[in-house]
């Protein structure tokens, strides 16, 4: 009959078990997660600039704004909201 103490073999299996390896890259929220965007000065710059002229923009005005310094228009559409 075993006693109800575990042994050292389990004791071991548990502790490995605790720590689970995530490969690089792993979104850990889903796929809706995405990985934080760095911008550049200039962006960041040309994008407060716009802020202080216009801080509400169309979409239209977004596609071409987000051409003009190379990011897309969703990354536009959240750092305006996120400055808001």
């Amino acid at each position: 009959m075993r006693s109800s103490a575990p042994d050292d073999d389990g004791r071991a299996a548990a502790a490995a078990n605790r720590f689970v390896a995530i490969p690089a890259g792993a979104r850990c929220h889903g796929d809706r997660a995405g990985r934080r965007t760095v911008f550049t000065r200039w962006q960041v710059d040309a994008m407060e600039a716009r802020f202080i002229r216009q801080s509400f923009l169309t979409r239209e005005e977004r596609i071409d704004f987000a051409e003009q310094i190379r990011l897309t228009e969703r990354q536009i559409l959240v750092w305006f909201q996120n400055r808001r």
